[in-house]
């Protein structure tokens, strides 16, 4: 059994091998006119990893020094089957008999390909800009089925702020007590008090964000204050709220820019290759970008050599959200010494 996030990397996987091409998106999602990206092998980490597309429109299998010659419509009759299916069935996790039959017919024996990187397929193609065939990995998600996170929480997410004004135990224990995160938020700037962020909880965390950008700690850490205090949690639109605040005081004038620009470096880092708790150092392992696999059926391309289509795309359907404040040990005030702080908690989530 699999779920609609599984069975949409085979979907993908069919789709392509059927059309033996991938049309670019744009920051809405909309399918582009060009540019087309030809397809001429598809590798998947299975029995058969080796799907080649010949110049007649047929799909060449090789497994075990032997090669089955499949034509790319039977790709496409799948999909489309596959699709329906996915389109109908309300179900969290779920068989599909007929493409699991035909999954064995063309060697592909699991519903998810084996992933150790955030890379969940390869491709070979043609690149029309550069005129060049790449080989990369790149990272499919899906609106079939419900919105995948793109930067887990964790306790290593957690944002150490602190709160500035007078306050004192019994305020803390007062604001505790209130059940709602916003609220209390709420409740701790109604008291005259303010959050001034101090630090990362985790130095691994930290040491990402730095290698991305110097300042990119102090704006997340602005971003969150604002997800806390404000509705609608959109990334484009807190980061927006923050940008004319200027609270990094940039003295150009396309401060605006700067974070916007600041955002969409972490969103790439951790669309590609990024996870809060491990060293990082810059190394993408899904170097391609992303395909997305549409609620139409569609399955668009944002190619890493087009990166501004990426960033748009990752910056315009992305938001902030909260994880389990028990979990991840975050939201209640502490005292330390003579001081009190808070935590908030970074996870960012698409939209759709």
């Amino acid at each position: 059994m699999a779920n609609k996030g599984e069975w949409s990397e085979l979907y993908a996987l069919f789709q392509l091998l059927g059309e033996g091409k991938i049309h670019a998106g744009d920051a809405k999602l909309n399918k582009l006119a060009s540019p087309i990206y030809p397809i001429l092998r598809v590798l998947r980490n299975d029995i058969v990893n080796d799907f080649e597309i010949d110049s007649i429109r047929n799909v060449i299998i090789t497994h075990g020094g032997l090669s089955t010659t499949i034509p790319m419509k039977n790709f496409i009759n799948e999909a489309t089957s596959l699709l329906n299916h996915l389109q109908v069935n309300k179900g969290r996790s779920f068989n599909i008999s007929s493409t699991q039959a035909f999954m064995g017919s063309v060697g592909v024996s699991k519903i998810k390909a084996p992933s150790t990187n955030k890379a969940d397929i390869e491709l070979v193609i043609h690149d029309p800009v550069t005129s060049m065939v790449n080989q990369l990995g790149f990272s499919i998600k899906s609106q079939l089925g419900s919105p995948s996170t793109l930067l887990n929480a964790s306790g290593a997410t957690n944002f150490v702020y602190k709160i500035n004004g007078n306050m004192n135990v019994s305020q803390m224990t007062k604001i505790n007590s209130i059940p709602d995160h916003m609220n209390r938020i709420a409740a701790i700037y109604s008291a005259g008090l303010s959050l001034r962020y101090d630090h990362l909880d985790n130095q691994q965390f930290l040491g990402n964000l730095l290698f991305i950008a110097s300042d990119l700690p102090e704006i997340l850490a602005e971003c969150l204050i604002e997800d806390s205090k404000t509705t609608g949690s959109d990334l484009a639109n807190i980061s927006n709220k923050i940008a004319i605040t200027n609270p990094l005081n940039y003295p150009t004038s396309n401060f605006l820019s700067i974070y916007e620009n600041r955002m969409k470096q972490l969103l790439v880092a951790a669309a590609l290759g990024m996870v809060p708790s491990k060293s990082w150092n810059g190394y993408y392992t899904a170097p391609g970008g992303y395909i997305v696999v549409k609620t139409n059926g569609d399955v668009i391309c944002y190619h890493f050599y087009n990166r501004n289509l990426l960033e748009d795309y990752l910056y315009n359907n992305t938001k902030f959200e909260r994880g389990s404040r028990h979990k991840h040990g975050f939201g209640e005030i502490y005292q330390e010494n003579n001081d009190f702080y808070i935590k908030l908690n970074l996870q960012i989530r698409f939209l759709v």
